[in-house]
């Protein structure tokens, strides 16, 4: 058997008493036991030696032959802290954080939503089509790592740790076969999502997401305006739930397929002779993907992006 207890110094009382503990549960076995204590930079390794036929009840007669190995431990250089990006959540605010998601829980079942856990990797082909190889997401934002095989009958694999949740959603909605129910899949999610982000004031490497996804055939209704009163509707009740005041519904509409397509061609058409004034990012958005420009946050770059086409025009 093998104890360790990490302890700090002046811990003599409590090492005795346990050797007593260990001297009556084990009484007269001769085996050997070795408890460690790190403390001050420091490790002492016990190794008391029970000799059968010495079984008594009282500490007087315990009997055992103690060695103390000294072994300088190696500092760190520096305090171990989170990795930059990330956070510690503790108490009290962790009671707040299962409140948030609880009171969710409890909205979006009465809206007839179920939960859905995926996993937090997954093939990086997903985020490739599900998201777009021309997104900042998955060009420059995503924690991606090659698997490698383990057996010669298995080939690597490249795996990204999630950085939204939608695509693995319908991952699972595909891969077990939800839509051949031919019912309306009403789902939910809660959980941590990760991207290769500039860590600054209110965002983060690591992050929470609640989302939800309304999935099915048309014949079920997924298309119909009427899911996405709904969702607001539910998004609604949940703020006014969690106590959330003072907040305002704004809408957004980046228009129907072929509207986006004619878009798109007016954004690109709009930014070639000015694409050069703009940051490298926003000059290969201008390129891969116009619409992401209208989301960058460059200061330098607002005035330009504020005269571009609006969709609505």
């Amino acid at each position: 058997m093998f104890f360790e207890e990490n302890t700090g110094p002046g811990t003599g009382a409590a090492l005795l008493y346990s050797f007593f503990q260990l001297y009556r549960v084990c009484q007269g076995s001769g085996a050997l036991f070795e408890q460690g204590l790190g403390f001050a930079g420091y490790r002492t390794v016990v190794e008391p030696r029970l000799q059968a036929g010495s079984v008594d009840s009282t500490l007087s007669r315990f009997s055992c032959f103690a060695r103390l190995h000294w072994r300088a431990m190696p500092m760190p250089s520096s305090p171990l802290k989170a990795v930059r990006g990330t956070r510690d959540l503790l108490p009290p605010e962790t009671a707040l954080w299962s409140r948030v998601e609880s009171v969710a829980r409890g909205v979006f079942g009465r809206y007839g939503f179920g939960e859905i856990r995926t996993p937090i990797f997954e093939a990086t082909e997903l985020f490739a089509r599900g998201v777009g190889e021309e997104t900042d997401i998955v060009s420059k934002e995503m924690y991606t790592w090659e698997d490698r095989a383990r057996a010669q009958s298995e080939k690597a694999q490249s795996l990204t740790l999630r950085p939204e949740n939608t695509a693995g959603v319908v991952r699972a909605y595909i891969e077990h076969k939800l839509g051949e129910r031919g019912d309306l899949q009403k789902l939910f999610y809660i959980g941590p999502q990760f991207r290769r982000e500039r860590p600054q004031r209110g965002r983060f490497r690591q992050f929470w997401q609640i989302g939800v996804e309304v999935l099915g055939p048309v014949s079920s209704g997924a298309e119909s305006p009427v899911r996405d009163a709904e969702v607001l509707e539910m998004l609604a009740t949940l703020l006014d739930e969690l106590g959330v005041k003072g907040w305002r519904l704004e809408l957004n509409s980046v228009g129907s397929t072929e509207d986006r397509k004619r878009y798109n061609i007016a954004l690109r058409e709009a930014l070639a002779p000015v694409k050069d004034r703009m940051c490298e990012d926003n000059q290969r958005r201008a390129e891969t993907n116009p619409l992401r420009v209208l989301d960058s946050k460059e200061p330098a770059d607002q005035e330009i992006i504020d005269a571009l086409p609006k969709i609505a025009d």
